[in-house]
């Protein structure tokens, strides 16, 4: 898997596409230094959490980058061509083909480099390890912490002990008790509290919508009752922020692979769209300023994001913050001040923009990375900050936040680290500028046409099965040759698998599988749904 994947992931720098980032480093790096590497078992399979299935991804894309730059970036075709040799049945066969050494020893050779390189590099932040506490840790997805109104308590979002990061619910941590209590669920999105009202805004999935999809829209949760009650339609609305005078929601919006920044009542009516991005911009996590009068958000176009501002009647846009480095999860202090997360360093950190001055101040110096603060009237922080088992809650103080030292910092390398005794023998490509010359942030306007239904080809896959459940037959008979055959919907809401086999006394296995994953007609209509109904024919 982490071949595949890694191979899929792996582009030439040259075309500053799929690169080497600072989230993927965090991930990678955050394993290494924790000593809680995947394994080279566990980087061959997808049976783990969401966490451990990006990490195969992650892990396959630095590996590949690795075997790229110290072997040599043909030695990743030989090694896919060696995986066909008829005597080759793992990764390992091909890998020593190609290398001389096993798979296993590229893994620990490769382990043992990432070790040392790590923690040479980050050596100067453990020196000054300024992160908080931790208050919640259980699962690996924790995230969006806000502060209560009477702020004694916080809600965030978690998936606690399941497996998967969709699984995840309201909760509401106690400081004083140090307990959570189970609010709602499932949510996924960002959490808002309505001033003077005992209420939480959200957004979720819903399929009540026209022709039945399951879009995001905004509900509101009156605590007190207990009882939630959804405000918008259809909106395809995520992340909502109430405004500090409780009359309006702000969220992001998504239509055709762009979203924008949305604004309605508090009471879900009068949407108007305060931006209007129409080329695959992507916005997020829109907070209202402390008069209401304007909206910060992220903004990415291409690589990383930056923080931008719109006005509430929908002028004004402009760049807060738009540097090299990427910039998200931007919100207020009481003073006016703008927190935000930033990768300034390599490793995503805390900061504060002055008001006044502008200038920026690094907050937090962690191994990991944090996101996501939320700030109360004392100035202190709560964020979700990443470690090697996912993301959990820390409190950063007023009175911590003035410890960092600026020198103490990561040493950033904008690609997996390379031993630096090795050279970079990536090939150089003739007419590389032809091969980039493409525009994927413009498209022509295309006709619009209604989907029929169309199925991929019939894919054949023969087979031998040896059959002994006949005493009787000799060795010959229980020689059984057979077929599979396989097509579904392009749309994956109808397939069928099917299969047979047989020997020279015509005895016969035959089967087929046929999924249906549409809606029924009336049943659907009624609120029962199914996600698979097959039949078998033996």
């Amino acid at each position: 898997a982490w071949f595949a994947e890694g191979t899929a992931q792996y582009m030439r720098k040259e075309f500053d596409y799929d690169n080497w980032d600072t989230h993927r480093d965090m991930i990678l790096r955050s394993y290494i230094l924790d000593g809680n590497m995947l394994t080279w078992n566990q980087m061959g399979v997808f049976n783990k959490t969401s966490l451990g299935n990006e990490s195969v991804y992650n892990s396959g894309f630095a590996l590949t980058r690795y075997i790229s730059q110290k072997y040599g970036e043909e030695k990743i075709r030989l090694i896919t061509e060696k995986l066909g040799k008829a005597t080759n049945f793992t990764i390992d066969a091909a890998i020593e083909d190609v290398l001389g050494i096993t798979g296993r020893e590229l893994y620990n050779e490769w382990i043992s480099f990432l070790i040392q390189n790590y923690n040479e590099r980050i050596s100067e932040v453990k020196e000054n390890y300024v992160a908080g506490d931790t208050l919640r840790n259980e699962g690996f997805g924790n995230f969006y912490p806000i502060y209560s109104e009477d702020e004694k308590s916080f809600y965030y979002i978690s998936n606690k002990t399941a497996d998967y990061f969709g699984l995840s619910n309201i909760f509401k941590y106690n400081f004083e008790t140090k307990e959570d209590e189970f609010i709602t669920g499932p949510v996924r999105s960002t959490i808002s509290v309505i001033p003077g009202q005992n209420k939480i805004v959200y957004s979720k999935l819903d399929d009540d919508n026209p022709k039945s999809i399951k879009i995001h829209d905004v509900f509101v949760y009156d605590l007190d009752e207990e009882e939630e009650t959804r405000l918008t339609y259809g909106l395809r609305a995520n992340n909502p922020n109430v405004s500090n005078d409780a009359k309006h929601i702000t969220f992001i919006y998504q239509k055709d692979g762009t979203t924008n920044i949305g604004l309605v009542d508090i009471n879900g009516e009068n949407f108007k769209s305060l931006t209007n991005f129409n080329n695959g911009e992507q916005v997020y996590n829109p907070k209202f300023s402390n008069d209401d009068l304007h909206i910060i958000f992220g903004h990415s176009y291409h690589h990383g994001r930056d923080i931008a501002k719109v006005n509430i009647d929908g002028t004004g846009f402009e760049f807060l913050i738009q540097t090299d480095a990427d910039e998200r999860n931007a919100t207020y202090d009481n003073d006016g001040n703008l927190i935000y997360s930033s990768d300034e360093t390599g490793i995503f950190n805390l900061y504060k923009q002055d008001a006044n001055s502008g200038e920026p101040k690094r907050l937090t110096n962690v191994t990991g990375g944090a996101f996501m603060p939320s700030v109360n009237s004392k100035g202190d922080i709560v964020y979700s900050a990443y470690t090697s088992t996912g993301y959990k809650i820390f409190r950063l103080p007023k009175a911590e936040q003035n410890n960092v030292i600026e020198e103490k910092q990561y040493v950033w390398i904008g690609n997996p680290p390379l031993d630096k005794d090795q050279p970079d023998v990536e090939a150089p490509i003739a007419n590389v500028d032809r091969l980039k010359n493409f525009n994927d942030y413009e498209t022509p306007d295309y006709e619009s046409k209604k989907y029929s239904g169309s199925f991929t080809n019939l894919a054949f896959y023969p087979f031998i099965r040896y059959d002994n459940y006949n005493t009787s037959n000799d060795f010959t008979d229980r020689i059984k040759p057979g077929v599979y055959v396989t097509s579904s919907d392009i749309l994956n809401r109808f397939g069928f698998f099917a299969g047979g086999a047989i020997n020279k006394r015509w005895e016969r296995d035959l089967f087929l599988i046929f999924d249906y994953r549409d809606k029924l007609p009336l049943l659907f209509d009624i609120g029962l749904n199914q996600n698979s109904l097959s039949n078998f024919t033996l």
